[in-house]
């Protein structure tokens, strides 16, 4: 998603399960809390629904961020070249968020974070090591496939972008990803 400015940002997020599944979360502008979002959806955990629920709402906290704030900024939005609804600029916020907690998280650890886009939703999966060079792309792309069941086009998160993981040979023996 293209977005006016890096100003508008999720700190916070907890999922929780009151009659289905949703979350709420912590908005900021330029590091000041200015409201919260919420979100829930009827049928499955949010950690498989890529930011996607059946009602996402924002709620303000203070006059400097309002709901017709936050349309203003939604419409400056793009996503694939086309206007973003303010719901859908939200969830894409806390996804945002939630996809840095698993990078770090993965940083952390040595290890590597792969994502697969498949029919509207994104699936990810931790590699415990780093993914240097031609060979251990491809094996990394073998496990990837392997334990996933997801055949495609495969990104890994190294440095501070996605990078296609896909497009290597097939490693000569096969192996498990260490």
């Amino acid at each position: 998603m293209w977005v006016p400015h890096g100003r508008l940002r999720v700190t916070r997020c907890r999922d929780h399960y009151c009659g289905g599944w949703g979350y709420r979360a912590l908005l900021t502008l330029d590091g000041q809390l200015v409201g919260q979002v919420r979100a829930t959806s009827a049928s499955t955990p949010p950690a498989t629904e890529a930011g996607e629920h059946s009602a996402v709402s924002f709620h303000p906290w203070t006059p400097a961020f309002t709901g017709e704030d936050l349309t203003a900024f939604a419409a400056a939005c793009q996503l694939n070249g086309c206007a973003v609804a303010s719901r859908q600029v939200l969830a894409l916020l806390v996804e945002e968020h939630r996809v840095q907690q698993m990078v770090r998280g993965c940083a952390a650890r040595g290890a590597t974070l792969a994502r697969f886009a498949h029919e509207d939703q994104m699936h990810y999966l931790p590699l415990r090591a780093p993914v240097d060079g031609p060979h251990q792309r491809a094996v990394a792309l073998a496990y990837l496939e392997q334990v996933s069941g997801l055949r495609g086009s495969w990104l890994i998160w190294s440095d501070d972008r996605w990078q296609e993981l896909s497009g290597f040979p097939a490693p000569p023996a096969a192996g498990v990803f260490p």
